[in-house]
């Protein structure tokens, strides 16, 4: 597949909406411990800090990583290490990226 700005903006669109709706969703417990602590602490002292520059902050980084992931998406189509339907064509990277995943976990 020959990569063109128009792809690129489709696959980081894609990225992005599968970050945000993956990640924001497993963050809701964070996000309301941050809400529930500076609203109390907050209170006593008279300041206000918005959740939503945290929940922004979040994005930012999700978005940042979605570049990345297209990135890394484009490079390895361009080396012909990913088919059309996205599944890897080599089993050296298949068995890498396996083994990264079970020492992350």
């Amino acid at each position: 597949m020959v990569w063109t700005p128009g792809l690129f903006v489709l696959m980081f669109v894609m990225w992005s909406a599968m970050m945000m709706a993956m990640m924001l969703p497993s963050a809701a417990p964070m996000i309301l411990l941050f809400m529930t602590i500076h609203r109390r602490r907050d209170a006593a002292k008279g300041r206000h800090h918005s959740t939503a520059a945290f929940i922004a902050g979040l994005r930012h980084y999700l978005i940042g990583f979605s570049v990345l992931a297209s990135c890394v998406q484009w490079m390895l189509d361009d080396a012909v290490l990913l088919s059309s339907t996205m599944a890897s064509r080599s089993t050296v990277l298949a068995s890498a990226l396996l083994f990264a995943a079970g020492i992350y976990n």
